[in-house]
């Protein structure tokens, strides 16, 4: 292809940066304008025009997927191949670096790259080592602390520790094993790689001065995405004759929490003498209404670079806002909205589902199932799929049967208890010679005192713990029974020391999971539910759930916010809108990242073509009691005439009419007299007294606090109460 006919598939902003003849570009790429084309533009006319060989160009991104994609549309606009060329991620450039360069690195040639799992694993084996216990000492919390020591720069050698923080010379300790551990292996993490390679240029002059000779433009994808280290790396390799080409987006910088630093967007022009800035905000995406409420959003962060964002579209749909009375009914909201789509000839592959963290997927997930619609969870895993939520219902197994090996293998060592693998191997074998369960065969070993006298007391420990948990909950409501079993057991405790995004998520999935026990129990308001055999049931319900992903393409796509960067779909459903859920409490708590919150409501604001849906509760269930919230400072944000409010559309036959004819027709005369300050008698739970109220008619809940039972949350029309 001829450079000029390359250039006129172009707009003037695309155009503009890709024909600059500056040293330094930074160009500002607004969600949906094309910055990819512009990348691969760029790098066809340095081919093209400029005379470089693909050799010379290195090209940088964050996904595999990113980079194949851009390698590929330049072999199709080129009709050649770039397998010569340096495109790939941060870590596959310094990978393919230090392979080369081995020996110079202090590597041996058969170094291996660790994943996050190999990694805690180490970790984890160098705690006890030291004879510390990973119960009181997280492997992941540690793994955490490296890495954001290596993203900084900084070596063990370098460490200067608070000595406020009682565990900063236990962490630092252990980063000295492991930084000596992983040498004598030849072992290299992730966040190793980029540190290794830095080094690796810093300190060797002739090495450096190759690469600089070799690369003669270097191109960044996702630049707000970038880090200190992958930042220094790109200044390390520019010279006065390289030019450097930035593509990025400051309003969608989005994971602070994982190192990034907008502040690099900021700072190039600083660091970069003589740079062009381009603005791409044309966009191809979007509706005019959907980018105008996001540049409003998004113009109330005082931290950018400004840009507004435009399209030659029609002005298209509202935004929708939807307030349910409670997070059950969003669910339904959502989903009724969903069939409706669908019945209207839309692809269920067109339609997203967007929260700010995993926990809300749940009630989403129960209304898809119930009506049978096929979903996918993109970038994570469904619900009962996730870790925590396994250990926790493999706990509630081994309470409900002491004959399920499968749950005693799983959770026997988690959280870390002492009992290693020799154990559990020995424990195994004597179970298999004496056809016995592991829980019997355990319980023998312990009793006979078969096993050394440190994994006989973790044995012991363990039984006591599963048998007194048995009989603490054996009368205990089930959504009071789960939440007893992840006191127990310690999985709470566990996963709340970890502070991190990642921990911080697994406790709110904890959290969900007592919500779901408490829906259960309302849910599933059948003769045949007794409370002997209720938690059988719902362990059956949750394994059932957590089968394999629906393998057909064409489903709804439901994801964190985070996922669906660099994604988009005719129509988003951006649910959880509510203050202390998104933002978070964490992002009103501490100020400054109020502002990375709103530009995570601009990325999901902009995944949309063609209809965005607002969608938030008044109340929540947040471990089995209800939270009340209110309407998210984003929505208040936006220009309230770009947003209709709707309430539900219910058609004939759907659940919702459903469940409304039943109560209404079955209306006790006793339910007005339910308020606050009314005494009240359960047959179950004795006297009580109505301390509030929530719903109305088919969806009145009553917040009861009894004198034996404390407070509880009852459906008026289930509850069998008589006031007093």
């Amino acid at each position: 292809m001829e450079i000029e006919e390359l250039l006129a598939q172009l707009n003037e902003e695309q155009l503009n940066a890709v024909v600059s003849d500056a040293k330094n570009n930074l160009v500002l790429a607004g969600a949906g304008s094309g910055k990819t084309r512009v990348l691969v533009y760029r790098i066809a006319r340095h081919l093209l025009a400029d005379g470089l060989r693909p050799s010379q160009l290195l090209a940088v991104t964050f996904t595999n997927k990113a980079a194949r994609e851009m390698r590929q549309r330049v072999e199709q606009i080129m009709n050649c191949s770039m397998s010569s060329s340096w495109i790939g991620t941060f870590h596959g450039i310094s990978h393919r670096i230090l392979r080369i360069n081995y020996a110079e690195a202090g590597l041996p040639s058969s170094f291996q790259v660790m994943d996050s799992s190999d990694q805690r694993q180490l970790i984890k084996k160098i705690i006890t080592d030291l004879g510390m216990k990973t119960k009181d000492i997280e492997p992941g919390v540690v793994a955490t602390y490296i890495n954001n020591k290596k993203e900084e720069g900084i070596r063990a050698e370098s460490v200067v520790y608070d000595s406020c923080d009682p565990y900063a010379e236990i962490n630092l300790e252990i980063y000295k094993k492991y930084q000596s551990r992983c040498r004598n292996l030849g072992l290299v993490d992730f966040a190793e790689l980029l540190l290794k390679t830095l080094e690796l240029l810093r300190d060797n002059a002739t090495i450096l001065q190759n690469y600089r000779n070799r690369f003669k433009s270097i191109l960044v994808d996702e630049f707000q995405d970038t880090n200190a280290i992958q930042y220094a790396l790109i200044r390390l390799l520019a010279t006065d004759n390289t030019r450097v080409f930035v593509v990025g987006d400051d309003d969608q910088s989005i994971y602070g929490w994982r190192g990034a630093r907008v502040d690099n967007v900021f700072d190039f022009s600083k660091d970069f003498a003589d740079t062009n800035t381009f603005r791409l905000e044309q966009n191809y995406r979007s509706s005019a209404n959907i980018l105008e409420a996001a540049n409003e959003l998004i113009s109330k962060n005082s931290k950018r670079m400004g840009k507004n964002l435009w399209t030659d579209d029609s002005k298209g749909m509202p935004l929708y806002l939807h307030s349910a009375e409670n997070g059950f009914e969003e669910a339904v909201f959502v989903v009724e909205k969903i069939k409706q789509l669908v019945v209207n000839g839309e692809e269920r592959k067109n339609i997203a589902l967007l929260y700010r963290s995993n926990f809300l997927s749940r009630l989403f997930e129960n209304e898809l199932v119930r009506w049978n619609i096929p979903y996918s969870i993109y970038g994570g895993l469904r619900f009962f799929d996730r870790a925590e939520i396994k250990d926790s219902l493999a706990y509630l197994r081994l309470v409900n049967y002491r004959g399920d090996d499968a749950a005693f293998e799983r959770i026997i060592n988690q959280p870390s208890r002492g009992i290693g693998k020799t154990t559990q191997e020995k424990i195994a074998a004597f179970a298999v010679g004496n056809n016995l369960s592991l829980w019997d065969a355990a319980v023998s070993m312990a009793n006979d005192k078969q096993l050394g006298a440190r994994a006989t007391n973790a044995i012991s420990a363990f039984v006591k713990m599963i048998e007194e948990t048995a009989i603490e909950i054996s009368l205990l409501e089930l959504s009071d029974k789960i939440e007893k079993v992840i006191e127990k057991s310690g999985l709470l405790a566990h996963y709340q020391k970890d502070q991190s995004e990642t921990g911080i998520s697994k406790v709110d999935n904890l959290k969900e999971l007592v919500s779901a026990a408490k829906g259960y129990f309302y849910d599933n308001d059948d003769e045949v539910m007794t409370p002997e055999n209720q938690l059988s049931m719902f362990l059956t319900e949750a394994v059932l759930d957590a089968g394999d992903s629906d393998t057909d393409e064409n489903t709804v796509q439901l994801m964190t916010i985070h996922s669906a960067k660099g994604l988009e779909f005719d129509n988003v459903f951006i649910v959880g809108m509510d203050q202390g859920v998104f933002p978070s409490q964490r992002s009103i708590d501490e100020n400054p990242e109020i502002e990375e919150e709103r530009r995570l409501c601009y990325v999901a604001i902009t995944r949309a073509r063609r209809q965005v849906y607002l969608t938030r509760a008044d109340s929540r269930m947040v471990f089995g009691s209800p939270a009340f919230y209110r309407e998210s400072q984003f929505i208040e944000e936006i220009p309230q005439t770009l947003i209709e409010e709707i309430g539900i559309a219910v058609k004939t036959g759907s659940y919702s009419s459903v469940r409304d004819d039943f109560i209404s027709n079955n209306i006790d005369g006793n339910e007005c007299l339910f308020r606050s300050g009314v005494a009240v008698i359960h047959p179950k739970f004795g006297v009580g007294v109505i301390v509030d109220t929530e719903g109305a008619a088919a969806n009145l809940r009553l917040h009861i606090e009894f004198e034996e039972h404390g407070l509880k949350v009852l459906i008026a029309k289930f509850a069998k109460l008589e006031v007093v």
